[in-house]
């Protein structure tokens, strides 16, 4: 009898683990969503705002470093740029370059995304120099 309940308790703990796991999936990964429709549409205030909630949601449950949060940082990036805010836009992109080369292997296709997305911030920005060996890099990873 004592095993039963505690097989009990032990599935009812499952259970509401599971379904945690599910809503914050399905909570950030409707900031996401949005946040990217809201882009599209030129509405970056809104995108923001989704974007750093999704953002928010991934510090507070995965592990610092996590090159998920870096993700979240390169698409708070692009929003940043699209607002013409080159210089935030490049803090965050880079912190999202490093978190990923920290976390991940060299060759790694996400690290490439992350040096497409500075080169790109660097060229809106006129600093083509900076943007120039970026991209070669990111290059060089793809051969």
């Amino acid at each position: 009898e004592r095993e039963a309940e505690e097989l009990t308790c032990g599935a009812a703990a499952v259970l509401v683990l599971f379904l945690l796991w599910c809503w914050w999936w399905w909570l950030f990964g409707y900031c996401v969503v949005w946040g990217q429709v809201y882009y599209g549409t030129g509405d970056f205030d809104h995108a923001l705002t989704l974007l750093e909630e999704a953002l928010g949601l991934k510090r507070r449950s995965l592990p610092p470093g996590d090159p998920e949060i870096a993700t979240s940082l390169a698409n708070i990036a692009m929003v940043h740029e699209a607002k013409g805010n080159h210089i935030r836009a490049m803090q965050m992109a880079e912190v999202a370059l490093r978190l990923r080369r920290a976390a991940l292997p060299p060759t790694h296709p996400h690290i490439t995304s992350s040096l497409d997305c500075l080169a790109v911030i660097y060229c809106a920005s006129g600093q083509y120099t900076k943007a120039l060996p970026l991209a070669e890099e990111a290059l060089a990873i793809r051969r």
